[in-house]
């Protein structure tokens, strides 16, 4: 009897610990969309974002807004980027990705300006520059599982002029398209 009810327990703790794991948790009460925060830049020099790395270190800025965003498909042409100002703003996407089909996925940005990505701490984009918006600025690889929850996180510049960020995809030949809402939480 005390071998079955050690069995028993061992497989009650075994199933507790795959159902209430940390990822399964955040996906449960998860909401769709990337979350963000924006800061200003006021006291950058023009062209010197190649020398800020908003991702280790204060460097001057100051937060100006923050939401979620559906998917990363943003343009906002010459206007401010979200309640910040023209020019001199970095944002920071974050987020879980959850793929529908395990394979190779070839990530790519559309971005004016510079572009980081990173799936589970790894970068797979790093496209940090000034730079008008190209069709694919930038592009990288990351063999991703179904349904498991992958830690996303996005930086973006805006340095002068247009101001316009996209995260797209593609498995193999297909086309690149905007990586859908629907694979999105945070």
């Amino acid at each position: 009897m005390s071998v079955l009810r050690s069995v028993a327990l061992g497989l009650a703790v075994l199933l507790f610990t795959s159902v209430a794991s940390p990822v399964a948790a955040r996906r449960s009460g998860a909401e769709p969309g990337f979350s963000y925060v924006a800061y200003g830049y006021p006291d950058l020099s023009p062209g010197t974002w190649d020398s800020v790395s908003p991702w280790t270190s204060n460097d001057g800025r100051a937060l100006c807004d923050q939401g979620v965003v559906s998917r990363i498909n943003l343009n906002w042409e010459d206007g401010p980027v979200f309640a910040c100002g023209l020019d001199d703003v970095a944002v920071r996407f974050t987020g879980y990705l959850q793929v529908p089909r395990t394979g190779v996925y070839t990530f790519y940005n559309r971005s004016d300006d510079g572009f980081i990505l990173k799936i589970d701490r790894r970068r797979i984009i790093s496209d940090w520059e000034s730079q008008g918006p190209a069709y694919y600025n930038g592009s990288g690889r990351a063999y991703l599982f179904a349904g498991r929850l992958y830690e996303v996180e996005v930086w973006y510049f805006e340095d002068g002029g247009g101001a316009a960020v996209s995260l797209l995809y593609s498995t193999g030949r297909d086309v690149p398209q905007l990586v859908p809402a629907s694979w999105i939480s945070h």
